[in-house]
């Protein structure tokens, strides 16, 4: 017989609306409502999800834990979820979400002792493709969402891009298809036939789960009394079960053979998530890279005596992850909201910026710094040996400095671009602004000198020594190594791009409009494009939103021109562009540095009108390429249209192709062989249901940006091969994690002045996380590129004495593939696109002489 599973459970939105508090209290009533139902009525069943919700709730009564957990280890009141928030799946890195369940489960099996089994993504905006391995690497079993698919059967197998399954149950009719159901036995027996209905025509067994429940809604007391007094009648249809989420998928499981397998790439929804209220996501990018950045150095410093500051560093994750919550990181909240989540952005920036700055002071004092010249060190924070840009200011209390140069740890000069800021009558400097180039080993660092009065020796050989705007010219070249580009000084745009290893043109001929800013009017609100919020919408969008130059409210930066200036220095060529019209203010950067195959793009826009959207364009020269974009630990090709891409985006032809790296931008398109990247949704509240604690006596106005200045950073990489031959996922990491320049004192130490803490030697692999765990490190990497990756080398600074693999969640396992040492390497096999996690004992002595602590 057929079995409608009513899953009773509350949908907790974190903050969105109202503030945190606001909710917590809001949600505490409905909590102990639940409490009191299931006291009463043996046979109830409740679910509860997020431990922000659950965790402070406890805290703040006490009294009411003893029964809580009673209902917990009964069945009755099941936990699900497993994350610390209902957090985004797309726009948040994939260790972000790792770190959720770090958060949320970890929580609940330590204080609860709940292993939580189910995940529940019923309002998350889209799910990336890792998640069937996140999850079951993180021990679930099941997964259960809503938005956004679009499939004939409710129950399948979804399997990931490194071919791992889960058992997975979409919510066709939302998370509330059983809510509203009539208090009178007659009309609650039609609802429930409609219901069942309606379910059971997508339905792959003869279990249906029907959620019952919205935002911040209470138990419904009648479901029970209802449902036993329909299952008594021996000619209904189907059972009425009032359950939980477990309880379905046990029945469910009883007909798995009839499953099928989904390969789906659920997405997009919402896609003016993607660049509304911006900022937010470019502050949760540059966060997520500093928290690795300070775990990281944390593991070294610790490892040479300094003090662990992982404790430090779980507090300044807390609200990074809570910002991450699928509303406030989707940009749709009230500005009173907002201002919360910049403060918790505040607070996790500047626990960060501690321990870093103790960790780096931890390893400079055992670095040996003896030398002439001021010591520079430079630290990358990425598993692979790196040469890019680094920036250092000097200052000299005598008037003697007329010239500087900066040297390597072997004292070979290098590429130096010098700006004088102040200088001493005589003309000596005073203070300068040093641009220099780095090549740093991985995960480690290299310390360079600069020396006074030597003159660079370095001398920019594509200089073309024009004084550009003193000649009738229209058009400007910037060159280095790899690329040549030119630009149209008084459209603001690039006009061609040339890879000079091949000699293939990006740009397209016939729109030669590169990095052109394009204004449409967007009456949408923060959720939507062009419309109104379709709160129920479960399936993906459709809208491919193409350039349309002719289109009625469209502007774009070519067509009123602006004002312009090239700059050629020893390292960096650049061309500025600047144009005020009544609607914005638009300054462009673009930047080729000495050895860098990437044009990198640094954009101030101030928006000054209401519903507008603004993306940055670059019509190619490529046609009918594949469109890749980066997704959480991976990568997928997708269709045309705007899609989630966490560091870099890819349209390639055969012979030639552009990936466009960016920094907190999200929202990346590829329609009719124009690349557009989102920046800006200038967007406010149009309308929406009672429910929530929606009003709309609380502004929103703060979404419109209007006088708020913002800078976006992206970069064109322009390659002869596919993504994989271009390292995108190497350079859109490198993008995101700028070398870091620290000053030291001249002293003696322990460590050379180069010197590499760990190293991985193959180019298909990265590094996720390194976290400091007692005499150990516990490291996780993943396969980038979609091939196998075997007999991967990690190479540490001491030997290791024991590696094995965990889950996520850093708990043991009974069986993995294997991994090998062999003296100062780790040796181990990557499937594509897997994510493993190890952890590592090493020795106490490190090949300097410095021990760690016992």
């Amino acid at each position: 017989m057929d079995k409608l599973f009513i899953i009773p459970h509350t949908h907790y939105d974190a903050e969105v609306f109202l503030t945190r508090e606001e909710y917590l209290k809001v949600g505490f009533k409905v909590i102990i409502d639940a409490l009191n139902v299931l006291k009463y009525d043996p046979d109830y069943h409740y679910s509860l999800d997020q431990s922000a919700f659950v965790q402070p709730f406890l805290k703040a009564y006490p009294e009411l834990r003893e029964p809580f957990v009673e209902m917990v280890n009964s069945g009755r009141l099941e936990i699900i979820g497993g994350m610390h928030v209902m957090s985004d799946l797309n726009v948040a890195s994939g260790e972000s979400i790792i770190r959720q369940f770090v958060f949320g489960k970890g929580y609940y099996k330590k204080e609860l002792g709940v292993d939580v089994k189910t995940g529940w993504m019923i309002d998350t905006f889209g799910h990336c493709l890792q998640m069937p391995q996140i999850m079951k690497k993180c021990g679930f079993d099941y997964y259960m969402f809503s938005r956004v698919a679009d499939l004939e059967q409710t129950e399948f197998y979804w399997q990931g891009i490194d071919g791992t399954k889960i058992l997975t149950h979409w919510m066709a009719f939302h998370y509330d298809a059983f809510s509203g159901s009539p208090d009178r036995y007659k009309n609650f027996c039609r609802f429930a036939q409609r219901r069942c209905k309606m379910l059971k025509k997508y339905a792959a067994t003869n279990a249906m789960a029907a959620p019952e429940g919205g935002d911040f809604t209470y138990p419904v007391r009648h479901d029970t009394l209802f449902a036993e007094k329909w299952n008594a009648n021996p000619d209904r249809a189907f059972d009425l079960i009032v359950g939980t989420p477990g309880g379905f998928f046990a029945e469910v499981l009883k007909e798995k053979e009839s499953l099928k397998t989904v390969t789906d790439d659920f997405n997009p929804v919402f896609r003016g998530c993607y660049s509304a209220r911006i900022s937010g996501k470019q502050t949760n990018r540059r966060l997520e890279s500093l928290l690795y950045e300070a775990e990281v150095w944390n593991s070294f410093a610790f490892k040479f005596g300094g003090e662990d500051k992982s404790r430090h560093l779980h507090d300044a994750w807390e609200p990074v992850l809570f910002n991450q919550v699928h509303d406030v990181i989707g940009g749709v909240q009230m500005d009173n909201v907002n201002k919360n989540v910049k403060k918790r952005y505040f607070q996790a920036e500047n626990l960060i910026n501690l321990s870093l700055e103790e960790s780096f002071d931890e390893i400079i004092r055992l670095i040996d710094t003896r030398g002439d010249g001021i010591p520079l060190i430079v630290f990358n924070p990425l598993c692979w040996a790196r040469t890019d840009k680094a920036y250092a200011e000097v200052a000299y209390d005598t008037d003697d400095v007329f010239d500087v140069a900066v040297t390597d740890s072997k004292g070979n000069p290098v590429p130096l671009q010098t700006d004088v800021t102040e200088r001493y009558a005589n003309g000596a400097i005073r203070q300068a602004s040093l641009l220099f180039m780095a090549k740093c080993p991985p995960v480690g660092y290299e310390v360079y000198r600069v020396l006074k009065n030597i003159q660079s020796p370095w001398q920019n050989p594509f200089s073309t020594g024009k004084r550009y705007g003193m000649e009738e010219i229209d058009m400007a070249v910037l060159e280095n190594e790899h690329i040549k580009m030119k630009v149209d000084l008084w459209k603001g745009c690039i006009t061609s791009l040339v890879l000079k290893e091949t000699g293939a043109e990006l740009i397209d001929a016939a729109m030669p409009f590169g990095n052109m800013l394009v204004s449409d009017e967007d009456n949408g609100d923060f959720w939507e494009i062009g419309t109104p919020l379709r709160a129920g919408q479960n399936r993906p969008s459709k809208n491919i939103h193409p350039l349309d130059l002719n289109k009625t409210n469209t502007e774009n930066s070519t067509q009123k021109g602006g004002t312009f200036g090239v700059s050629e220095g020893n390292v960096c060529t650049e061309f500025s562009f600047s144009q005020t019209v009544s609607s914005y203010d638009f300054v462009t950067h673009v930047r080729l540095y000495t050895g860098l195959a990437r044009v990198e793009i640094e954009t101030n826009l101030t928006n000054r009108v209401k519903n507008v959207r603004y993306r940055a364009a670059f019509p190619t020269a490529v046609r009918g390429g594949k469109i890749t974009q980066e997704i959480p630990f991976g990568s997928l090709e997708r269709p045309e249209g705007e899609y989630p891409a966490i560091n870099w985006a890819d349209y390639a032809e055969p012979g030639r192709g552009l990936g466009v790296l960016n920094c907190g931008l999200p929202g990346n398109a590829v329609v009719d062989n124009k690349i557009m990247l989102s920046v800006m949704k200038c967007a406010s509240f149009v309308s929406y249901g009672d429910c929530g604690g929606f009003s709309m006596d609380n502004s929103s106005d703060g979404g419109h940006e209007i006088n708020v200045p913002h800078t976006f950073s992206y970069a064109l990489v322009p390659h002869k091969g596919d993504w994989r031959e271009a390292l995108l996922h190497r350079q859109g990491a490198e993008m995101n994690h700028p070398l870091t320049v620290q000053k030291a004192p001249v002293h003696s130490g322990i460590l050379p002045a180069s010197n590499s803490f760990l190293g991985i030697d193959n180019n298909q692999v990265m590094l996720s996380a390194v976290m400091a765990r007692g005499k150990g490190l516990v490291i996780r990497v993943y396969e980038a590129t979609g091939k196998p990756a075997e007999n991967v080398k990690l190479t540490l600074d001491r030997a290791p004495l024991s590696a094995a693999e965990t889950n996520m969640l850093e708990e043991p396992m009974a069986e993995f593939e294997l991994v090998i040492i062999d003296e100062m390497t780790v040796i181990f096999d990557l499937k594509p696109y897997e994510i493993r996690t190890f952890r590592i004992e090493t020795t106490s002595q490190s090949p300097f002489g410095a021990s760690s602590p016992t």
